[in-house]
């Protein structure tokens, strides 16, 4: 029997077939039991977290599409850990390790390195099987306690497919899945053409069918990941195929309607005149729970170009989040394509006329005028206890106008009170609906810096008909 040396742990990669299990490449598995599972780009993920005792854990399995081997084991292992932890999660420092050969001729490395990122420390596995022609990797970060009992299950009951130990895998079987995964310096030309900049913190791989940006571990346990595929040809009905390109990205999910407020149509036109669609739906694997996921396309003449995310429900995620953190609008805005012309749209007349905010607390009006005036009005009401019976309540309201001017997404407001000291931000024009298109809703979405804590905000205001 072989064995695979799991820093203190001896795990079992078994060669049966008595459970029914899932095939990836030149394995199969059965998926741990209450872990989100996440596949994108050929990756496969299955992460958790859970509290206990005041004490925070989560754990994350990743699993790698095999590449071809170098023909030498530590060649393999050694170039999987630069490719993988060295440069995707900037770990430094010599991973601890450990080799086991197998009577079927494979070889499997384990290493291992305690991280410490961000406040979160954690321990990042890898663990890289070689042999015959073929070098399959899987990741695995946990943190705190608890999920160890689970990891060592996960690779207990994973075996090496039988058809890829006796050589039949490719001789006339599956076909083989070389290009998912192998990193590549050159891409197709339909690939190529993606202009963007990677959110903050964020890492970018590219392979040579798609290019896969991985957020930070987040503490909680998510990790949030965006795609970007190669172009394809575009039909004359965008909405088809965004929902077409849902469909295949998401194909092992479970549609959720669980009042999620990730659900929802948008669609608009960029500055530079190409059209886009974004579905947004909350879904899930059947016994795990719901994750957001959506698809954004742009129609780029007879071409299409699509993005996809996932991330945990926008009201606790740190990446695409409506209340913590959205990395979204940023990455919307740096994205271009090479090949695309622009029309030079004038955002000036689309955006004329009035627009609202309002909360509980606080209200915000802006009146945009085509030959490039504006207005504007805010309040906010703060509420202070005096006593068991007394509330003090404090009104503070705000006007101006002024001038403006919009380069592509760039909005420049200038008050004529403060000429001197012109404000800039980003604006994005887009119709949402929340009925599958059969209703739509003008939304005006303004990014700026908040003159009192310096940080950026983005505020979503409605016309006000």
């Amino acid at each position: 029997m072989k064995r695979l040396i799991l820093f203190t742990l001896v795990i079992f990669l078994m060669i049966d077939v008595l459970a029914q299990k899932e095939k990836f490449d030149i394995v199969s598995f059965e998926a741990p039991k209450g872990f989100q599972r996440i596949d994108s780009n050929g990756v496969l993920l299955f992460q958790q977290s859970k509290t206990a005792n005041g004490g925070q854990s989560f754990c994350q399995i990743f699993l790698f599409p095999s590449v071809a081997s170098s023909g030498n084991a530590a060649t393999d292992f050694s170039n999987a850990w630069s490719n993988l932890i060295a440069q995707r999660m900037g770990v430094t420092g010599n991973p601890i390790t450990s080799t086991e050969n197998t009577p079927e001729g494979l070889t499997q490395t384990t290493g291992y390195v305690d991280v410490s990122q961000q406040g979160l420390a954690f321990r990042c596995l890898l663990v890289s099987i070689t042999g015959y022609n073929r070098s399959m990797n899987a990741v695995v970060n946990f943190g705190g306690a608890g999920f160890t009992d689970d990891v060592v299950i996960f690779f207990q009951k994973m075996d090496v497919r039988k058809e890829y130990i006796t050589g039949n895998l490719w001789n006339g079987g599956d076909t083989p899945p070389a290009s998912n995964g192998s990193s590549s310096s050159s891409s197709p030309a339909s690939l190529s053409d993606y202009i963007y900049t990677a959110p903050a913190g964020w890492t970018p791989k590219q392979y040579v069918d798609g290019i896969v940006l991985y957020s930070p571990a987040f503490t909680g346990g998510e990790q949030c990941i965006l795609s970007l595929y190669p172009t394809r040809p575009a039909s004359n009905d965008l909405l088809m195929d965004a929902n077409n390109i849902f469909s295949e990205v998401f194909k092992t999910y479970q549609l959720r309607n669980d009042g999620m407020s990730q659900n929802k149509l948008i669609r608009g036109v960029s500055p530079q005149g190409w059209e886009y669609y974004i579905i947004k739906r909350a879904i899930g694997h059947q016994g795990n729970g719901t994750i957001a996921g959506f698809v954004f396309v742009a129609k780029l003449g007879n071409s299409l170009a699509s993005v996809s995310g996932v991330s945990k429900d926008p009201l606790v995620s740190n990446c695409f989040g409506e209340l913590v953190n959205d990395v979204w609008p940023d990455f919307f805005y740096s994205l271009q394509f090479k090949t695309w012309k622009s029309q030079g749209l004038d955002f000036r007349k689309k955006i004329a006329g009035v627009w609202i905010a309002a909360t509980a607390t606080a209200a915000t009006r802006f009146s945009f005028a085509p030959n490039g005036r504006f207005d504007n009005a805010s309040g906010s009401q703060q509420y202070h206890v005096l006593s068991n019976s007394e509330v003090a309540t404090t009104t503070q309201a705000y006007f101006g106008n002024g001038s403006y001017t919009i380069r592509g997404y760039e909005i420049t407001l200038t008050e004529d009170s403060k000429k001197s000291a012109p404000e800039r931000g980003m604006i994005r024009l887009e119709e949402e609906s929340h009925d599958e298109g059969r209703t739509w809703e003008e939304k005006l979405y303004l990014r700026r810096t908040s003159h009192i804590d310096g940080k950026l905000y983005e505020v979503s205001l409605k016309r006000d008909k």
